[in-house]
């Protein structure tokens, strides 16, 4: 919430003084700020990397306090006058106080059992399993304005966020950057910035040399095509979580049903499905003349194929819920239960 307060403050003395300025940020318009900014910084005659190092920011952020895209807090006001030995009074601002507390609550992962993970499979066939969570629902790219990595998950189901975030901490002992809900959307992200050394970015470069899945790139799944069972099981069975399917539709003659998994990528789709055929399902490429590709993915409505896959575990987290069509808001295993029991 944001609740506007005008305020001409003295220099705060205190360090109980100080806390109560954590919350207040600047309310001057940009070109006012830009301009103090400015000053400010011209006075202290230090580059932007020293600046930013002696507020304890990055650059970019620096950039954006003189450009106006970002509010400046008072207390970096305070800081920058101290530097230069300035009074910050001086400049009678006005302030305006914001609640920066998280707008959600942290996911509670102890519902995701730590056991579960450790009596299938070992960290490092785990961190596989990340990688295809990154592949299908999920991003990884550098970002120019601070030379960070940026990895997001994205889900409309926060049971996968929870499994997710449990997962790439059994895999790499990594915890989450933070978890948003985009704005006018019942999407939610997970997300992880990391450094160019972080040795969990480097280890998923080292699976896959890219993780875009559009037109240009060339994403792969070859870290997975030599594994052993258990773990192509495990990454078989998330992957579906993800950007997988179940359904039951209606047809003149009774029920057709469909086992699918999106992916409009032409060799992911085909180590999909060399993965699939691997562990006993056998799907058939899709094809979508809406998608850049032509393809949507794979599909299949075989009745072996979905014993199969119920055989295996269906969808990992065991959990998790359709999210739109017909059976929204019901696990993806029990609609997976209803198929099986219409074929006996």
């Amino acid at each position: 919430m944001i609740s506007p307060e005008t305020h001409h403050p003295k220099r705060f003395k205190s360090e109980k003084r100080k806390s109560n300025m954590e919350n207040l940020y600047l309310d001057i318009g940009k070109e006012r700020q830009g301009q103090i900014f400015r000053e400010l910084k011209q006075k202290s005659g230090l580059s932007w990397s020293k600046l930013a190092k002696f507020l304890g920011c990055s650059q970019s952020i620096i950039k954006f306090y003189q450009r106006g895209r970002h509010r400046m807090s008072y207390s970096c006001l305070l800081k920058l006058c101290h530097l230069v030995n300035v009074n910050a009074e001086d400049y009678a601002v006005k302030l305006v106080r914001i609640d920066n507390k998280p707008k959600w609550e942290p996911l509670d992962l102890s519902c995701v059992s730590e056991t579960d993970f450790c009596q299938t499979l070992k960290p490092e066939n785990w961190q596989k399993v990340v990688a295809v969570g990154f592949l299908t629902d999920g991003s990884l790219y550098r970002r120019k304005s601070d030379n960070k990595y940026m990895l997001d998950f994205a889900s409309c189901d926060k049971t996968m966020h929870a499994f997710f975030q449990k997962l790439v901490f059994i895999a790499f002992n990594e915890s989450r950057s933070s978890f948003l809900k985009q704005k006018r959307d019942n999407l939610w992200m997970t997300y992880y910035h990391r450094s160019v050394n972080n040795s969990m970015v480097k280890k998923l470069f080292h699976f896959s040399k890219t993780y875009h899945t559009g037109q240009p790139d060339n994403p792969s799944l070859e870290f997975l095509l030599d594994e052993r069972e258990e773990v192509k099981v495990q990454a078989l069975r998330f992957a579906m979580s993800c950007e997988g399917s179940v359904s039951i539709k209606k047809k003149k003659r009774g029920k057709g049903f469909a086992l699918r998994l999106a992916c409009a990528h032409p060799k992911l789709v085909l180590q999909w499905q060399m993965l699939f055929q691997d562990i006993g399902i056998y799907m058939n490429i899709d094809m979508d003349k809406a998608t850049w590709s032509g393809i949507h993915g794979l599909a299949c409505a075989r009745r072996a194929s979905f014993q199969r896959f119920a055989e295996i575990g269906g969808f990992l987290p065991t959990n998790v819920k359709v999210t739109n069509g017909n059976f929204i808001g019901l696990e993806k295993n029990e609609v997976l239960r209803k198929i099986l029991n219409t074929y006996s």
